[in-house]
């Protein structure tokens, strides 16, 4: 059985060394490590270098949005689309500042090989609060699947996180967490995944969990009651949003991908932002029969061969600032886009990009020639965003739009081409200027891929060729 290691972690030098050498010393050696560095600003990421180098199989990672969700989930796809071909078979979640004993993982696969019918074990754990040789308390679990369940129905958490090993059959059926409860995103993943699978806690003490006043170092996560779930979506940093607001979606669509327009704008009638006063904003070149629910602006703009219309977007957005600036949040959407999945108040931010499906949690393919205004430094910290779907509030919009649009055409005046057109400038300026919401894959799913993400706006599967027969990569 092949185990894949998740191990988050953040400003953790001075305990993670300790946990990696627990790791080492592991009975069971089938494992790869995936360390994801949550932008720590101590000497965390040299600590994990120099106790893994030539030691352990490890898989560096980094993830720039804050928080242990996103950190979770950017380990999580990698291992679940790791070389594509190497399949690992379980999931073993480790804390940056607990202690396995050495037969943890050895008796965990044993169990699992024993046991089909099991699908996320556990282990008791034992509990200290500066030196792991000084354990004072220790938490019991249930140990059968019917008494752990009755527990959580109880909304008791007797599942300690930093113990489990998980099936990969779990996390490819149930996706990846989700951050509705603010410290308790596996209470909410167990919950989901005992729809389909079954649960266990060794008896054997096998972990060691260091205590802290770090609310999300409880191992036991008191479930809100439903009356309190509002507040805590507000106090997970989410920005509240008054049915007031005027929300534009922006589409551009002119000769062949018009044929795309109905279908996108009926599916967003259905799940984007249900509710919500939005207004749809549609740039084309043709007459168009578009049928809505919601008010539908259409604005004319002269078709530009590939790839001139693409690199023109940002232009034409800005060149209409004074139309869009009514609004109180823009987002702009691909044409050949489809939504599939409800899409909501999550998006709302200043800036809001989503991340590639192709490089999630990873640098991606930035623009290396120095002397484009796209150029990224291999030395400077990224993670590539795709230029599908984006947006943020008017005013952080436009401005972003006129930055770009600007940049484009000084790269132009030079005869240059950023590598990914309008997408690199994109990257280029989060960089500079970092987004304040990131949402994953789920809001820009190729459609024919297997992600573990729900689907919310579909990339349609398409003939590019077909579609820009016309081109010609030439400016009119």
């Amino acid at each position: 059985m092949r185990i894949a290691v998740l191990l988050p972690y953040k400003n953790a030098e001075k305990t993670i060394g300790d946990t990696l050498r627990s790791l080492k010393n592991q009975t069971y050696k089938n494992f790869v490590l995936f360390a994801v560095n949550n932008s720590s600003s101590d000497d965390s990421y040299n600590v994990v270098l120099g106790e893994t180098l030539d030691k352990i199989e490890t898989v560096h990672l980094h993830c720039y949005e804050d928080g242990i969700v996103p950190t979770l989930n950017t380990g999580l796809f990698n291992i679940l689309s790791y070389h594509q071909n190497d399949h690992f078979d379980a999931v073993a979640r480790l804390d940056a500042d607990d202690i396995w004993l050495p037969e943890k993982l050895e008796k965990q696969v044993q169990f699992l090989k024993d046991h089909p019918e099991i699908s996320i074990v556990g282990t008791q754990i034992l509990m200290f609060e500066n030196d792991p040789l000084d354990c004072k308390k220790k938490m019991f679990f249930p140990f059968d699947h019917n008494s752990i369940m009755a527990n959580m129905f109880m909304n008791c958490n007797v599942i300690a996180h930093p113990s489990v090993l998980v099936r990969s059959e779990v996390y490819s059926k149930i996706g990846v967490y989700e951050d509705i409860y603010q410290y308790a995103e596996d209470y909410q993943f167990w919950l989901k995944a005992s729809k389909y699978f079954k649960f266990a806690n060794l008896e054997e003490y096998l972990v060691k969990y260091k205590i802290n006043n770090n609310p999300n170092n409880n191992p036991i996560v008191p479930v809100l009651c439903r009356e309190n779930y509002g507040k805590m979506i507000l106090s997970s940093g989410r920005i509240p949003t008054e049915n007031k607001s005027k929300i534009g979606l922006l589409i551009i669509a002119t000769k062949n991908y018009t044929r795309f327009l109905q279908l996108l704008i009926s599916s967003a009638d259905r799940f984007f932002l249900k509710d919500k006063n939005v207004e749809y904003f549609v740039f084309t070149d043709m007459d168009i029969d578009i049928h809505s629910s919601r008010p539908i602006n259409v604005i004319n703009v002269e078709h530009q061969e590939w790839p001139w219309m693409t690199l023109g977007r940002y232009k034409i957005f800005s060149d209409n600032s004074e139309e869009l600036s009514k609004m109180d949040y823009l987002y702009y959407c691909d044409a050949d886009m489809m939504f599939c999945g409800e899409v909501g108040t999550e998006i709302f931010s200043l800036r809001t990009a989503t991340q590639h499906p192709g490089y999630y949690g990873k640098r991606g393919t930035p623009e290396t020639n120095p002397d484009s205004l796209a150029y990224i430094s291999p030395k400077e910290e990224m993670q590539y965003f795709a230029g599908g779907f984006n947006g943020g509030t008017a005013s952080e919009f436009l401005k972003m739009s006129k930055k770009i649009s600007a940049n484009i055409e000084k790269d132009f005046e030079k005869g240059l081409i950023a590598v990914w057109h309008d997408e690199s400038h994109l990257n280029r300026y989060f960089v500079d200027n970092p987004p304040t919401k990131i949402l994953d894959p789920s809001y820009c799913h190729p459609e024919s891929w297997d992600l573990p993400f729900k689907k919310r706006l579909l990339a349609l599967d398409k003939d590019h060729r077909e579609i820009r027969k016309e081109c010609e990569n030439k400016r009119v």
